[in-house]
């Protein structure tokens, strides 16, 4: 159980007895695996999602929870109503998780990622019941930029006698 008030917890991200996390935002959320690749885009702008790993120390994190947020802000910044919505979700000890904006989901009108602006997952582990450690992604950019398309032809060539045909691409 987490302590009652922030009076009675102790912030022990820069102590290094305790395990450090390393958070990678991702956008494969089929295929995550143990090794944690870093993303810098994401083509949606109605997800984020992160995957991290836990490093050595003498103290090791008991159960993990997560935010979104804009990057170098607090936690929920820009994308939750922190009066309406708990800031932190928790995740017990997986090592990854996604955030999916849908309808009604948030107090905040129109929420989704915006271009340009840079969002963070945040994690928060705790190593017991008082002592816990924030860490963050390094942050992702939404690229909406549509795709460019070339035009080219197709030319299909049959043999009356089968059924089956060559196709030839040019550009």
């Amino acid at each position: 159980q987490k302590c009652t008030t922030t009076d009675q917890c102790k912030d022990v991200t820069d102590l290094d007895d305790f395990a450090k996390l390393t958070v990678c935002d991702v956008t494969d959320y089929q295929s995550m695996s143990d090794l944690c690749i870093d993303m810098n885009y994401t083509s949606t702008q109605c997800a984020l999602g992160a995957q991290w790993s836990v490093g050595s120390g003498q103290y090791q994190p008991q159960y993990f929870e997560w935010s979104v947020g804009v990057k170098g802000g607090e936690p929920g910044s820009g994308l939750l109503d922190v009066l309406y919505e708990s800031v932190w979700k928790d995740v017990g000890m997986s090592n990854l998780s996604m955030y999916v904006f849908t309808t009604g989901s948030s107090h905040l009108e129109g929420s989704q990622l915006q271009p340009h602006v840079p969002y963070a997952f945040y994690l928060r582990a705790w190593y017991n019941t008082t002592c816990y450690g924030i860490y963050s992604s390094d942050g992702i950019l939404t690229d909406d930029t549509p795709p460019e398309l070339t035009s080219y032809s197709v030319k299909e060539t049959r043999n009356a006698t089968t059924t089956e045909d060559i196709d030839f691409t040019t550009s």
